[in-house]
């Protein structure tokens, strides 16, 4: 139906409105990741103080504090440093606290308010490099939970590990100041939800122009074949006008030209009704599918025109019949290539099976290459080749199907729950096009085949492929698609094979994990004392 100009404006507005909305959407979208960078993170400031304890003498304590100094905090930092040469026996918690309360320290650790926790704003990494044990301590208004504490720890170990301690305590200094930023834009959901906004965003732009350009490939070659079907429509009529309908295959092709007209004039009123490929339009999903519709229905109509003027040149052995000829038999050599493989592929058959099969394969081969030379001496007719050729193509599908039938019977034998539905899917199933191409003497030889006279889609239902004899209908579909159906189904032993044997192997696999005791109690020496802390060893 030819769309109305009142409604083309309405498409066309329509079509505006949502493009600048997706446009918005999708910049904002894009901009998600660098603008919560940019603006999603708080302030920040160096460490309050910086304070050093070097007991075990380990530490290069100028370079410790000058490093830390120039941390950036999300809030006001205390950070003290405290190593310990021995614990004589107790627990880092434990010795931490007590050095807290008796030593001299440039900032009091402990709350004044509340001696059971420690002060305010106070960090405290500290370390029994003899026993191998770190500490994180932390004031009543961090709120880190044990996980935090613990990663903070796991942090450090590399280097604890190393004995390189200047670097360790750098590193938990960092963690820290990570741990206590809870920022969006520190966080892992905020960096995954950003991220994955943003490429939402960029997918978006990306879709655009590939469905503008999927949509302009597509148009082009929709007018390029409607304009070459076009061009040869008068061609095609009078060819199709020459036909011998009292020949079945003259017949048969004259229907397809009857319909061939109908899809022209089919054809020429989408066109019209399509107009140009508006901008908009082509940017989605919808202006691709309809392109494509029209490229295929141009494309299969080039290829329907085509297949009238062979028949019309063949049938009337014009001076180029043999190339018709080579395009004709096309088919007939894929399926005889995929026969061989199929040949090659199955399991379980008799070699005497095998090697008739194999033997009437090439004996289809040899006579193809024979008729070339009978249809040029005359003493073959046009007509009673391609009967020959139809004939041809139900045998080889036929001898497939045996082949298939004795596979299924060898996994029968197996223990495999098959039958001969199994073998029927294969067929049914499959909707696989020809490809255009077979080997021959080691050369690839090409064909079309949608220009062939004959329908050539393997074979009809109801012949002695084992379909219901109900249906006349041909299935468009190549023997090769039944090799791929069997490599893929439970008659193939080496299918099922290696379905159990990945699951076999899928629950294996080795896996290594180290673990540390960890503690994050003070002991009885610590008073009731219950800041917020823990150790562990390394």
């Amino acid at each position: 139906m030819t769309r109305t100009n009142e409604g083309i404006r309405h498409a066309g507005a329509l079509g505006g409105l949502r493009l600048l909305i997706g446009l918005l959407v999708a910049l904002a979208a894009l901009a998600a990741f660098p603008a919560l960078q940019l603006f999603g993170k708080p302030a920040t400031q160096p460490p309050v103080s910086v304070h050093v304890y070097d007991e075990a003498g380990i530490l290069s304590d100028r370079q410790v504090i000058d490093a830390i100094s120039g941390i950036e905090f999300v809030r006001p930092v205390k950070i003290s440093i405290l190593t310990l040469p021995s614990l004589d026996g107790e627990s880092l918690n434990y010795r931490t606290l007590e050095y807290g309360r008796t030593a001299e320290l440039k900032e009091p650790w402990i709350s004044a308010e509340d001696p059971r926790f420690w002060a305010d704003q106070t960090v405290i990494l500290s370390l029994a490099p003899h026993e191998r044990n770190i500490g994180t301590f932390f004031g009543e208004d961090f709120g880190l939970d044990i996980n935090a504490q613990l990663a903070i720890q796991e942090s450090m170990k590399d280097n604890l590990r190393a004995m390189e301690f200047n670097e360790a305590f750098y590193t938990g200094a960092q963690s820290v100041a990570d741990a206590i930023d809870t920022s969006w834009a520190n966080s892992i959901l905020g960096w995954v939800a950003s991220s994955v906004a943003s490429i939402i965003g960029v997918s978006w732009f990306v879709s655009r122009y590939t469905h503008r350009a999927r949509s302009k490939r597509l148009f082009e070659e929709a007018r390029t074949n409607y304009a070459q079907v076009t061009q040869d429509f008068e061609a095609t009529s009078i060819d199709a006008g020459v036909l011998d309908q009292t020949d079945i295959h003259g017949r048969r092709v004259y229907e397809r030209y009857e319909q061939y007209l109908s899809d022209y004039h089919e054809l020429t009123r989408m066109f019209q009704d399509f107009g140009s490929l508006g901008f908009i339009e082509s940017l989605y999903p919808r202006g691709v599918k309809n392109t494509r519709i029209l490229r295929d229905k141009a494309l299969a109509l080039n290829a329907v025109d085509d297949g009238i003027s062979n028949t019309a040149a063949f049938l009337s052995m014009a001076p180029r019949w043999p190339e018709v000829w080579r395009n004709e038999t096309g088919p007939l050599y894929e399926d005889i290539d995929s026969l061989e493989e199929l040949i090659s592929d199955a399991r379980g058959i008799s070699e005497g099976l095998r090697t008739s099969v194999r033997a009437e394969a090439l004996k289809a081969r040899h006579r193809l290459w024979a008729m070339a030379g009978e249809l040029e001496a005359r003493t073959l007719s046009p007509s009673d080749a391609l009967s020959e050729l139809d004939r041809m193509s139900s045998m080889l599908w036929n001898l497939s199907r045996e082949i298939l039938e004795a596979a299924m019977r060898a996994a029968r034998q197996r223990g495999e729950n098959v039958g001969t539905s199994d073998v029927d899917d294969l067929f049914t199933g499959n909707g696989t096009p020809y490809r255009g191409s077979w080997r021959e003497q080691g050369q690839v030889q090409t064909y079309r085949p949608g220009s062939t006279i004959r329908a050539n889609r393997g074979r009809r239902a109801g012949t002695a492929i084992g379909g219901s004899s109900s249906s006349s209908s041909v299935s468009n579909s190549a023997l090769a698609g039944v090799v791929v159906g069997y490599a893929s189904s439970r008659i193939n032993p080496d299918y099922t094979a290696s379905l159990s044997s990945s699951s076999s192997s899928g629950g294996s696999g080795s896996t290594s994990s180290s673990s540390s005791s960890s503690s994050s109690s003070y002991g009885g020496g610590g008073g009731g004392f219950s800041g917020s802390g823990s150790s562990s060893s390394y």
